[in-house]
């Protein structure tokens, strides 16, 4: 058996390394398929320090030893191949490290029951081994429970007073729930907009479906006493695929000083592309944004919905 592990290794080892560095979710992919794809990085590791441990010049010694070359290979090649991500236009994430070391922590207590060692070392690794892996796949179980929060309630795209909603909302700006201001309940989202050429933030995972609802309404609260101008833009997942400014739904807002709370009609979102409709049972995201700023100005969104 152990003949055929050492022959099936190598080969699984070459599989798992071609999927997770050459294929993976894009930024348009759902964040469930992302979090899965991410925690990739421990079955990777898993296989490799198990494979690393099996080499005859790392298997003849002792096993304290064994452990220290292993994690040394280890986190060498998981920083390098975090390091090459530049070379192939992607962006090196630290947490993919982390991932790294989880998996070889998991492959050492695996090659520790295989070979029946009874070390000290032993408990302290499993210890460390499940408080990494519990801490890892914490990030999929708060999307899971997100997820059925925003299945739960559809019309209510965000409402920022689930734990986990923060999660929904990406941009470029600083941004975080906060309890400073709220139109409903106990929180909105604090944005602060940089001066940066573009700055903005998005609401990318809600419900999706908008085609039975007449209308969108947000509110938003400005802290200053002059006006804002703020671009809105919403699009279907259509849009992803050519991005023109003319293929999406776009409208300048002002704000005043105060809450301010805006309704758009579904109907003018969905005839807004130029030669064709919004596929309202798609929405992809609804986004808000500035442009050249001379400082940076704060706003709170809140109760973002669709009725």
């Amino acid at each position: 058996m152990a003949i055929v592990n050492k022959r099936i290794l190598p080969v699984l080892l070459v599989v798992l390394i071609f999927f997770l560095y050459v294929g993976g979710p894009g930024h348009y992919s759902s964040r469930i398929y992302g979090s899965v794809w991410d925690l990739g990085h421990i079955v990777l590791f898993i296989v490799f320090s198990i494979f690393l441990f099996r080499l005859p010049f790392v298997e003849q010694k002792r096993i304290f030893i064994q452990i220290v070359v292993v994690f040394f290979i280890v986190i060498f090649f998981a920083v390098s191949t975090e390091l090459l991500q530049f070379a192939a236009s992607r962006t090196p994430e630290l947490k993919d490290v982390r991932r790294d070391i989880v998996g070889a922590f998991i492959g050492t207590l695996i090659v520790f029951r295989q070979k029946k060692l009874s070390s000290t070392v032993f408990p302290v690794l499993a210890f460390i081994a499940f408080f990494l892996t519990v801490l890892e796949f914490s990030t999929l179980v708060k999307i899971l429970v997100d997820e059925y929060n925003i299945f739960k309630t559809g019309p209510v795209l965000s409402n920022l007073e689930g734990v986990f909603e923060e999660g929904r909302w990406k941009g470029s700006s600083q941004f975080e729930l906060s309890s400073d201001v709220a139109i409903e309940g106990e929180k909105s989202l604090k944005v602060i907009f940089n001066t940066d050429e573009y700055s903005g933030v998005t609401l990318k995972y809600m419900h999706r479906d908008w085609s039975a609802k007449k209308s969108l309404h947000f509110s938003i609260f400005y802290p200053e006493d002059d006006d804002f101008l703020l671009n809105v833009r919403i699009n279907d997942f259509m849009h992803v695929e050519n991005n023109r400014y003319n293929d999406r739904f776009n409208k300048k807002i002002i704000l005043t000083k105060g809450w301010n709370h805006f309704i758009i009609l579904i109907q003018d979102i969905k005839n807004a592309p130029e030669g064709r409709k919004i596929n309202l049972e798609n929405m992809q995201s609804l986004g808000m944004f500035v442009m050249n700023l001379s400082e940076p100005k704060t706003i709170y969104i809140d109760n973002v919905y669709i009725n």
